[in-house]
């Protein structure tokens, strides 16, 4: 199956949690996104899953498991 935006090409260089959510809804449709995040660093959502957040169900939460049911 083709998908709509297959041989499109994304550089995203946006940070935190709309940009990046954007941009993975255009890979899901086809295209190939390379993200570029902070040397040494990456993007601060990565931080926002470590310690006490990881327990809360929200946003970062549901993008990492979009293809399983809720626990």
């Amino acid at each position: 199956m083709t998908l709509p935006l297959e041989g499109i090409k994304v550089i995203d260089f946006t940070g935190v949690q709309a940009g990046p959510s954007c941009t993975q809804m255009l890979a899901w449709f086809g295209a190939e996104v390379l993200k570029i995040e902070l040397p040494g660093k990456g993007d601060v959502t990565r931080s926002m899953l470590e310690g006490e957040l990881i327990q809360t169900i929200g946003i970062p939460y549901a993008e990492l498991s979009r293809t399983s049911g809720p626990c």
